[in-house]
């Protein structure tokens, strides 16, 4: 297991590591950042595993002196993982982190499959502050009809 050393990449979101010097965000490092994590994914998968709470939080970086980012994004906790075939899916009440789950997470005994873990990695790409606030609001409105 490797010892990741810069803390998750929620934590460095908003800091210099992915800003250019202009402020700006520096898009090619946000990419690479996902890229890592669909490559994750992609081998997750092809294994039959499915991770069921990816965000930010749970994709911890590891300090690298050949990536011009000075990190490689590693996936991290899989408490909630399951065990699907391609053939198959879960039945599972919503859990994991509401503003990143899939919309078939939401009903009552959704089929889940494997597009939860890519749904969420498209949130994260998405991943404004708006955005995240949107998805808050709306998943505050209807987790009633959870």
């Amino acid at each position: 297991m490797d010892f990741c050393d810069m803390g998750s990449l929620a934590d460095v979101l908003n800091t210099s590591l992915l800003r250019h010097h202009a402020g700006k965000v520096a898009m090619p490092a946000i990419l690479h950042c996902l890229l890592e994590v669909a490559s994750a994914l992609h081998y997750l998968h092809s294994i039959g595993i499915v991770h069921y709470d990816l965000k930010p939080e749970n994709v911890l970086l590891k300090s690298s002196t050949i990536d011009s980012r000075g990190f490689n994004c590693k996936v991290a906790d899989f408490g909630l993982s399951n065990i699907v075939s391609d053939n198959s899916y879960f039945n599972k009440h919503a859990e994991g982190t509401i503003t990143h789950l899939a919309p078939e997470a939401m009903q009552p005994n959704g089929k889940l499959t494997k597009a939860v873990d890519v749904y969420a990695v498209g949130v994260q790409g998405l991943g404004t502050r708006r955005v995240s606030r949107a998805a808050q609001e709306v998943c505050h409105v209807n987790r009633g009809a959870i």
